[in-house]
């Protein structure tokens, strides 16, 4: 059975085994694959009417580019879906793994593979 991640008192992880390490990436990918997936479903006026009003209201500075359109909207989603702490996915996860490894867009396999020079 996979150890879960404990806390020390400053809420650090260190000394995290490879495989609570993996556990986190994968929770990591399982977050972004919920935001992916309602971000594709937004029409672009969706988009400038709940994050545009952010920008043009002062949250955010400078010329509104899409790169910078598509993280206030991930900033919005992500504030606005209630999405488990890691704690609760976990126990979820470990109970019945299968369909969630069918879901993952594979961002935790990307966090382990060295990089090429």
């Amino acid at each position: 059975m996979l150890k879960t991640v404990s806390q020390d008192s400053g809420g650090s992880n260190r000394g995290l085994g490879i495989a609570e390490n993996i556990l986190r990436r994968k929770y990591l990918d399982y977050r972004s694959r919920q935001i992916t997936g309602l971000l594709i479903y937004l029409s672009q006026d969706e988009v400038y009417r709940k994050v545009g009003r952010r920008f043009v209201s002062g949250a955010a500075r400078g010329r509104l580019t899409y790169d910078g359109l598509v993280e206030l909207t991930t900033d919005w989603l992500n504030s606005w879906v209630p999405l488990p702490p890691f704690h609760v996915w976990l126990e979820d996860y470990q109970a019945n793994p299968l369909p969630y490894e069918s879901y993952f867009l594979g961002l935790w396999r990307a966090a382990e593979e060295p990089e090429r020079n």
